[in-house]
């Protein structure tokens, strides 16, 4: 098999993928089978994503295989989510796995932002440790926000202490930078005489 026949084969298969998801929706909508069958045609998706970006990876070189393989991490994740979404649609009672899902579905486009951090004046074959740096501190700041906006809130005694400390906290913040800017503008907006 050519080249040019496993690409168009891959194209061919993504079209009708996307063509059956559209059906799904159009026709099934959220009645019983619509949403088990769309989940798993993501999960397919996906599944096709990431296999023909670890592909491509493997026969890229340089800046274009750290962008590839960026990429088919992604789908990876993406393909994990979408199949504990699956999972949980079959057994309901896996708590831990849906917030686990939840969380991957929270960030499962966040390895194909750090293409942003790619450096074409310093391609590496290996592990670049700077770019690990960055993704070590950009994963921590993601997963802080996502348990700050969304799971801390949620339950209730967590809710208490955090409602009663983040406004506190805050201002005392906002305190000293708002003292400061005020003295600023005083004396910008004070003409010389």
């Amino acid at each position: 098999m050519t080249r040019f026949t496993r690409a168009r084969t891959a194209l061919v298969l993504a079209a009708c993928l996307l063509l059956a998801q559209g059906a799904v929706v159009t026709l099934l909508g959220t009645s019983t089978p619509g949403p088990v069958l769309s989940d798993l045609i993501e999960v397919a998706v996906a599944g096709l994503a990431m296999f023909h970006c670890s592909r491509a990876s493997g026969r890229s070189t340089g800046l274009a295989r750290s962008f590839w393989a960026l990429a088919a991490t992604t789908f990876t994740i993406a393909f994990v989510d979408f199949s504990l979404m699956v999972w949980s649609e079959f057994f309901p009672g896996s708590v831990g796995l849906q917030w686990v899902g939840n969380m991957l579905g929270c960030f499962w486009f966040f390895p194909l932002a750090l293409g942003m951090f790619l450096d074409p004046e310093r391609e590496t074959e290996g592990l670049d440790l700077l770019v690990a740096v960055d993704f070590v501190q950009a994963a921590v700041f993601c997963v802080a926000a996502y348990l700050y906006f969304f799971y801390i809130p949620k339950s209730s005694a967590a809710s208490q202490l955090f409602n009663g400390t983040s406004g506190a906290s805050t201002s005392a913040m906002m305190e000293r930078p708002r003292r400061r800017i005020r003295g600023r503008v005083s004396v910008i907006v004070t003409p010389n005489r």
